[in-house]
């Protein structure tokens, strides 16, 4: 397998928190990353500075992922779940759910329209409706993209 360059970053408070492997061809595919394993898998020394050239390309560069499997989205929504009620249930206001839904989540190309959700995580998002049932709603959440 050659070196890759194709990892999705996590960040939260501006700090990368993991990345998600999209190689397909790396046993790691859709799978979390430390950022040693990205630099190893990157063919480069852990804990290295990153250069433009060794960066990922933007998102939207790459097809749309496929659909992460259902238990993976079982776990996920677990995992969303335990953070946001740990976190108080904190709630976006509704116009800033409109506008990113509106803005960001529709016109991407991971936003399935048929089913309402993200490919790259398999929520579901929309522009209304109860946090349990919209990632968009639950403040603790992100987009697998960054974007919001």
């Amino acid at each position: 397998m050659t070196a890759c360059n194709q990892c999705l970053t996590a960040t939260r408070d501006g700090k990368i928190v993991y990345y998600i492997c999209r190689n397909p061809e790396s046993r790691r595919f859709n799978k979390r990353v430390s950022p040693a394993t990205r630099a190893a898998c990157q063919g480069r020394r852990p804990g290295a500075q990153e250069t433009p050239a060794t960066q990922s390309a933007p998102a939207d560069a790459e097809p749309p992922p496929q659909t992460p499997g259902l238990v993976r989205r079982v776990l996920s929504y677990a995992e969303a779940l335990i953070q946001w009620t740990a976190a108080g249930k904190p709630e976006r206001a509704d116009d800033e759910v409109v506008r990113i839904f509106q803005q960001i989540c529709k016109p991407c190309r991971w936003f399935d329209r048929r089913r309402t959700i993200c490919r790259g995580c398999g929520c579901r998002v929309a522009d209304s409706g109860f946090a349990i049932t919209n990632k968009i709603k639950m403040a603790t959440e992100h987009c697998p993209k960054n974007l919001w």
